[in-house]
């Protein structure tokens, strides 16, 4: 379940492919990045279906990864949060 509380900041990567969602987090590992595997909230509209959480203070440091590595089904990093009742989605990078 990818719920989480009001006022929790998620921060999330995304691909289009499963592969890349797991070569990516054992990728961001090896530099110090804490991350799990996650299903994609439902305000994504596309992607494989899982996604890698991480903190927020970590989002331009796997943006940096991406564009100096080849992860060709990167599709974005997104930051959800709860206000009021609903879920408010911002795409960082």
């Amino acid at each position: 379940m990818n719920a989480f509380t009001k006022g929790e900041v998620m921060t999330v990567v995304t691909f289009k492919t499963k592969t890349e969602v797991f070569e990516f987090l054992q990728y961001a590992k090896g530099f110090g990045i804490k991350g799990s595997i996650v299903p994609l909230p439902k305000e994504i509209k596309i992607g494989c279906g899982l996604c890698v959480k991480i903190a927020y203070v970590d989002a331009y440091k796997c943006y940096a990864l991406i564009v100096e590595n080849y992860f060709p089904t990167f599709n974005g990093i997104y930051t959800l949060k709860k206000v009021g009742g609903k879920t408010v989605l911002a795409k960082n990078y």
